[in-house]
């Protein structure tokens, strides 16, 4: 029987991923052998099971492989350019936790020019002369917007070069059941572990009891549409309790003046906190304290929200764009606003409703739970993920 290689990057990474190849990685491990293998500039993994093995790259290469079957987390960084160069030579199976994988590419290509080359074809190959005009104006440094980052794909490579690829949403298996009708294809619901009480209370964070608390979280780009929300809670403020916003991630560098310049334009200073980096601990924890969480993502790479996945698990309310993935859920799961990023009345009575009503809010509440305890448990699905790759 075949040993399991699971190439990922791994906590502290500041990744969503990292912490789902524990999670995933952990529960696969009660049922077969499993094995890390990290970068080799990864920093030193942490909060792992000190019974499964972890190898860096430089010593992957030099063993047995054999013995394994790979299994590639694949998302929309360079955390998993180690990944990729591997896939080229070595085919496995690819869980892609991004459908869009042009950002990942657009800086390796940005290291040398043998790099930039190389991905130029690629692009060249997928899209024609469109995707290659445009990824030269990119290095060129002419302004692109940001949503055609977003429809270049450049996914085919690491699709091609695939055993087999898992996705966890609906539109994401649709997508590539239409571009690649041959590939071996897994539709796996995403894994959600329950979660230890942590008994957090708002007061232990120092805010008052008596408000209502409204979230966002992970890293903060222009895609998570954080100034949309900052705009609706402005405009809504009069018409709600007392409450508070925390932004719970890191901020990224071209997101964070403007942000901060919004949030002093619309006087929101006394009712805007902005977190940092979290661990997944703490993640959970302001989870655990929130009333109201908002997840508005666009444009989309075709990822899966881990946020609203563990959201619903620990049974909250969310609001989202009925829009890629997010679209999939049940309409008494998820609060779905249509997707229009210029018109905030849509979010602002979505917000005022749950702030006012605590029997609407209930309502999805208890069907979050629910769903994700039918749908989502981690040991039923880390068992389909065993029968797809055949370990």
């Amino acid at each position: 029987k075949k040993k399991l290689a699971i190439f990922t990057p791994l906590p502290p990474t500041k990744s969503g991923i990292s912490d789902y190849s524990v999670e995933i990685g952990s529960e696969l491990f009660k049922s077969i052998d499993v094995t890390y293998v990290i970068d080799d500039m990864a920093p030193t993994p942490i909060g792992i099971d000190e019974n499964i093995t972890i190898l860096r790259y430089s010593r992957w290469v030099l063993t047995d492989q054999s013995k394994y079957v790979c299994f590639h987390q694949m998302g929309n960084n360079t955390a998993h350019k180690f990944s990729w160069r591997e896939l080229l030579s070595n085919p496995g199976f690819v869980l892609l936790h991004d459908i869009s994988l042009h950002h990942l590419f657009l800086e390796i290509s940005y290291e040398n020019d043998i790099l930039y080359r190389l991905y130029f074809n690629h692009i060249a190959k997928e899209m024609g002369t469109t995707g290659s005009s445009l990824l030269s104006n990119i290095h060129r440094g002419l302004y692109i917007p940001e949503l055609f980052k977003f429809i270049i794909r450049a996914n085919n490579q690491i699709i091609d070069n695939s055993l087999g690829v898992v996705v966890h949403s609906e539109s994401a298996y649709d997508e590539i059941k239409i571009s690649h009708p041959k590939k071996k294809l897994l539709h796996l619901p995403f894994p959600y572990k329950e979660v230890e009480n942590t008994n957090h209370s708002k007061e232990a964070d120092g805010l008052i009891k008596k408000n209502f608390i409204i979230s966002s979280f992970g890293f903060v780009t222009p895609s998570k549409q954080i100034e949309f929300i900052l705009e609706a809670l402005s405009r809504s403020r009069d018409k709600l309790p007392n409450f508070k916003y925390l932004i719970v991630g890191e901020v990224h560098d071209q997101s964070s003046n403007s942000i901060i310049s919004k949030i002093r334009s619309l006087n929101l200073e006394d009712v805007v906190t902005i977190t940092g980096f979290t661990d997944l601990k703490q993640f959970h924890n302001y989870i655990e304290m929130s009333d109201l969480i908002v997840t508005l993502r666009y444009p989309s790479a075709g990822e899966s929200s881990a946020v609203l996945l563990r959201a619903l698990g620990q049974g909250k309310a969310n609001v989202v764009f009925d829009y890629e993935s997010f679209s999939g859920f049940p309409d008494n799961v998820v609060y779905k606003i249509p997707l229009d990023t210029y018109n905030t009345g849509y979010l602002e009575r979505a917000i005022i409703k749950f702030a006012n009503n605590k029997r609407f809010k209930r309502k999805y509440e208890i069907e979050a739970k629910k769903h994700i305890a039918n749908n989502h448990n981690i040991k039923d699905v880390a068992q389909k993920l065993i029968s797809f790759l055949r370990v």
